[in-house]
């Protein structure tokens, strides 16, 4: 499933690039809340993760852009069952995709489309046992927000980033879910 929306995205990506006109670039830091999907998830850490990240996106061709990102999110919790244990589990993020823009009179609202890749890493520990997991996830992520300039160079974004992951580990565990923040950023011309 997650291959043949790949290469929907690279088909509509190949149309796009057939007459590029690059305009500006943008860096964007971001701090947000993320809501996992899954309840056993929600269970063990929490119903919200606060996650922070950073953004480059490079517009071209009147209002679209290719965009890179990174997220980090760490959070402990108790595991469910045997005793609550404690445990931690750490996210690096690391997405790409295509934006669109639609001009408002107040603001830049966009969608966009993109691929993820996800290290998932879990510390789980009790008095006579330890256990540390590592995984990678691949997965796809749908954007929307608001780009509000501040000046000419500097905006705030409203963002609102949904991640579909299906579980890697044993036990099905969807780690993908609702991101949605706040970011700022200078734009070069």
């Amino acid at each position: 499933m997650i291959k043949k929306w790949i290469g929907i995205v690279l088909v509509a990506l190949s149309t796009e690039l057939s007459s590029v006109e690059f305009e500006s670039t943008t860096f964007e830091a971001r701090v947000s809340a993320f809501v996992p999907v899954s309840h056993r998830f929600r269970g063990i850490y929490g119903n919200v993760m606060p996650s922070y990240g950073a953004e480059v996106n490079t517009f071209f061709n009147e209002g679209r852009a290719f965009w890179l990102n990174f997220d980090w999110l760490s959070k402990s919790g108790s595991s469910i069952g045997c005793g609550g244990n404690d445990t931690k589990v750490k996210f690096a993020i690391l997405s790409l995709g295509y934006k669109k823009m639609i001009p408002l009179p107040f603001a830049q609202f966009y969608w966009g489309l993109g691929g993820v890749l996800s290290e998932i890493n879990v510390k789980n520990r009790r008095d006579d046992f330890r256990e540390k997991v590592s995984r990678f996830s691949p997965g796809l992520v749908l954007k929307s927000g608001f780009y509000i300039p501040i000046q000419r160079t500097y905006f705030a974004n409203f963002f609102a980033d949904y991640y579909v992951q299906p579980g890697v580990f044993k036990t099905s565990v969807d780690i993908g879910g609702l991101r949605a923040g706040v970011g700022v950023g200078i734009q070069f011309y």
